[in-house]
């Protein structure tokens, strides 16, 4: 019975001194949640359209043509993500008709549609933002004229910049802005241009 009471006595005493704040109450562990990240590494291939934008073509300074028209083509690349650096290479290939308007000087293509073949292959820098990859890319280019019995090529390079939207854990859309420049392009003179391309891709 003695046992009994002190027990309670002593169960009494501590309720009493943890409601009159006596005993310190430790404050429950913070409960983190990690965002879940999308992982961009893996193998992609897909198609796009490039609009093309201030074509010039030029002999020292002197312009000898404006370029303008739309090329249609595929791409194909891999990234690899590191969290939220994401690297990768890509090349592509691009074809379509082109128009040089105001011809002048050496230029022996006529003012006439101008059928073209671009490649490109260049590497990238992104920023893995989720759904969203932003990058930068750079390389070399090779571009082909054929026209009225004419042939024309050159070798140069590009760099500009895009984005990437996933809509589904292997489909993405993308929109890309390049500026592509071909100096002694054909003997001719130097070749530059910019594109404005939409894409859409398959991830494997």
């Amino acid at each position: 019975m003695r046992s009994f009471l002190a027990l309670a006595i002593l169960s009494l005493s501590a309720h009493a001194a943890i409601a009159g704040g006596d005993a310190p109450h430790p404050a429950p562990a913070p409960v983190i949640v990690a965002p879940s990240g999308t992982d961009w590494t893996g193998f992609y291939a897909g198609g796009q359209v490039d609009q093309l934008f201030d074509g010039l073509l030029s002999d020292g300074g002197a312009p000898l043509a404006d370029i303008e028209g739309t090329l249609f083509g595929a791409f194909a690349g891999y990234r690899h993500d590191l969290g939220t650096l994401v690297l990768g290479v890509e090349a592509d290939a691009m074809f379509g008709t082109l128009s040089a308007a105001g011809v002048g000087g050496n230029f022996p293509i006529a003012d006439n549609d101008i059928d073209t073949t671009l490649l490109r292959f260049g590497g990238e820098v992104g920023a893995d933002l989720g759904q969203v990859l932003i990058y930068g890319t750079a390389g070399a280019a090779w571009i082909e004229w054929e026209s009225g019995g004419a042939t024309l090529d050159g070798d140069g390079f590009f760099w500009g910049a895009g984005v990437d939207f996933l809509v589904s854990e292997q489909v993405s859309l993308g929109v890309e802005i390049l500026h592509h420049q071909f100096d002694g392009f054909g003997g001719t003179g130097d070749l530059e241009f910019g594109t404005v391309g939409v894409n859409a891709a398959f991830r494997f």
